[in-house]
């Protein structure tokens, strides 16, 4: 209905807390709300993290996002769905034992699925050792599932990451990786690169 919507982060040093937004823009003017807070302002990261929103069959947003808890290192992939009231959040995945210096799971890309399934691609940074290419999905009892989809070995560069579902649903990921530009699909039996 040529109404724009925006996910995005907003940090407040003061406070050291960190917020994920949602916005909208209606005839009188942008409409905006915070979706979910975390204690920490993530440093000099702040500036390399990304959200994902899509829209779901009613129109309605969903939006995947990380958040780093940088008192304690805990690393969250996190989903929040508007239920046309209020936003409900899940934690998709967490690692309590991450020992690098910045965050290690990057540029999420959120799509729906005509039954309003949600699925995630993102790009798990290891910091020297294999990364890798993750891809998460909500099956019927809404429990995610994940899947390690290809090892990419150590990126020395940035990078950017789509998700896109085929007529069939399935995923389909174009990514730049370390200055190289790749796509990699699955064809309902294994994944392709």
């Amino acid at each position: 209905n040529n109404i724009a919507h925006l996910s995005y982060y907003r940090k407040d040093d003061s406070l050291n807390k960190t917020y994920i937004c949602y916005a909208r823009r209606e005839d009188t003017g942008w409409i905006t709300e915070v979706v979910d807070s975390k204690m920490g302002s993530l440093g000099n990261w702040f500036w390399h993290y990304n959200s994902s929103i899509d829209l779901d069959t009613s129109g309605l947003p969903g939006i995947a996002y990380v958040a780093w808890n940088i008192e304690d290192s805990i690393q969250y992939i996190k989903y929040a769905h508007y239920n046309d009231t209020g936003w409900d959040t899940s934690i998709v995945e967490y690692d309590s034992l991450w020992t690098g210096w910045g965050p290690s799971d990057w540029c999420p890309s959120l799509k729906f699925d005509s039954n309003n399934r949600s699925h995630i691609a993102l790009y798990q940074c290891s910091w020297g050792a294999n990364d890798s290419l993750k891809y998460y999905y909500c099956d019927n009892l809404n429990n995610w599932i994940i899947d390690w989809v290809t090892y990419l070995g150590p990126a020395g560069g940035t990078f950017s990451l789509e998700l896109a579902l085929s007529s069939e649903g399935y995923p389909n990921i174009a990514y730049d990786y370390d200055g190289s530009l790749a796509y990699t699909w699955w064809d309902g039996i294994s994944w392709h690169t």
